[in-house]
């Protein structure tokens, strides 16, 4: 079972990224070489776990996501693996179903 983090940082601990010195700016640079140390910066910093995508399954989820852009249609979500492609095309067909039943209600009135 995954225990939630919980880490509250006193305010003037915190620096603005524009504010950091050469030094904060390398070391940030070096963190985020690093896929687990800069997941483990990301999940302080939201305050949640999160798990980064590799490069080729994001180039892949780019290139899904593109597709589905062009057509919007089910076939494109259900060809992706990716689950947010899937939610967005949820999201979509929402709208537009939405969308349809406004302009039906327009029509009849």
């Amino acid at each position: 079972m995954s225990q939630k983090r919980s880490i509250k940082l006193p305010q003037e601990t915190i620096t603005k990224l524009e504010q950091m010195n050469l030094v904060d700016q390398f070391l940030f640079n070096e963190v985020i070489k690093y896929q687990d140390a800069f997941e483990a910066v990301v999940s302080i910093l939201l305050e949640k776990d999160i798990h980064l995508l590799s490069s080729a399954e994001t180039e892949k989820e780019f290139l899904d996501f593109m597709e589905y852009i062009m057509h919007s249609t089910a076939e494109c979500a259900e060809r992706s693996a990716s689950k947010r492609i899937g939610l967005i095309h949820q999201r979509v067909t929402e709208v537009k179903n939405s969308e349809m039943a406004g302009r039906k209600a327009e029509k009849n009135i």
